[in-house]
């Protein structure tokens, strides 16, 4: 009989929810059914899970990771050194955050000047114009009038984002918390950080862990969420290492006072192949380092240059999006045009790839986008 960790209500077919482990907002896939209560799951997990997803929305969106459910969110916010606000979307388009327009008053009449991201909202602001102060005005042939162009940014976006407040750390620690439950069937280790979970009360058992290289081997062109939990009898310690887009970890105390027997669980998944991978972690963490509060003296340098070399991807992360996308489309057509077929031959295949290789040609050449090859 499965129960929900937090409140001990028995799980059953209409109550029970599905448990993204690794946040979907971030293209988590770690997930069960098995967790929590559909009430537990919403009290405890919507404000900290919706703060986490908009911290690290900035490489959501740039590596457009796939979700289980909704869509991808554009990254808000960016700014030119000449004060112009874009919210970029899709990872690479950017689009102005607000509307510009400008009024003024001339010899031949007024002077507008209006910059709009769509002909909707020309529309909307010369037909209130026209209701509101210049009943005269044509707002058809000012449409018919308007000039579309699509132009090069040509100005780098800059953006600001802290990842680690105390809001989203409780998701985090929310995330410890459902790895243990769901790899050990059990709760009785863990169940006095619920109160964190339930309450405002801040966890203090949480600290950026970044560390030298070497503690797992991360692969050529890699992007991943990793996942090490270890319970250590000897040194009755129980931590958690958690750490999103191969950039930003975290190491969780669970306990000082651990009484089970000693294991290690893990679990990678590469954001960009969008498949679990098998990782080892050789990194002796022990219990002093466990309970200090001193972080690594090289931290600052140690998280850029992480952080660099994620951010040195982004291009292929979006390449890969692109081919899933130009596939998904172009398969889709196929099946129209051949229902009922469930596996394509070789002719049809060939058909397929006719369609496929143009696009991305196309996108690798205007993209200049450098293809290696991945195991």
């Amino acid at each position: 009989m499965k129960t929900c960790y937090l409140c001990d209500v028995e799980l059953n077919e209409l109550n029970k929810s599905e448990e993204h482990i690794l946040l979907n907002a971030i293209g988590g896939k770690l997930k069960s059914r098995d967790l929590l209560c559909k009430e537990c799951n919403s009290k405890i997990g919507n404000k900290p899970d919706a703060e986490l997803a908009r911290e690290l929305n900035f490489l959501s969106s740039f590596f457009q990771v796939d979700r289980d459910r909704g869509e991808n969110q554009p990254l808000k916010g960016g700014s030119t050194a000449s004060g112009e606000t874009y919210d970029l979307y899709n990872g690479t388009t950017p689009v102005l955050s607000k509307i510009k327009y400008k009024e003024e008053q001339t010899n031949q009449g007024v002077k507008f000047s209006v910059t709009v991201r769509n002909e909707r909202e020309l529309r909307k602001i010369f037909t209130g114009l026209k209701k509101k102060k210049y009943p005269g005005l044509d707002v058809e042939d000012v449409v018919k009038k308007s000039v579309l162009k699509n132009e090069q940014l040509r100005e780098p976006l800059n953006y600001k984002q802290q990842v680690g407040t105390d809001i989203s750390l409780k998701s985090v620690l929310k995330s410890a918390i459902d790895f243990y439950v769901f790899i050990r069937s059990e709760k009785e280790e863990v169940k006095h950080l619920f109160k964190y979970l339930t309450s405002s009360e801040v966890f203090n058992g949480i600290k950026c862990f970044h560390v030298d290289d070497g503690f797992y081997q991360i692969g050529v062109g890699e992007v991943s969420h990793n996942i090490f939990l270890v319970g250590d009898k000897k040194s009755r310690i129980l931590y958690c290492y958690l750490e999103f887009f191969s950039s930003f970890p975290f190491l969780i105390t669970l306990s000082l006072d651990y009484g089970g027997e000693s294991f290690s669980s893990s679990y990678s998944y590469d954001v960009i192949l969008q498949r679990k991978i098998k990782k080892t972690f050789n990194f002796p963490i022990n219990r002093v380092i466990v309970e200090t509060k001193i972080l690594h003296p090289n931290i600052v340098e140690i998280a850029n240059r992480r952080l660099l070399r994620t951010m040195g991807l982004v291009d292929t992360g979006l390449f890969h999006s692109f081919i899933r996308k130009v596939v998904e489309k172009e398969r889709a057509k196929m099946l129209e045009k051949y229902p009922g077929i469930k596996n394509f031959n070789e002719e049809q295949k060939n058909e397929l790839l006719s369609k496929v290789n143009p696009r991305l040609s196309e996108y690798i050449v205007r993209n200049g986008i450098i293809v290696e090859r991945r195991k």
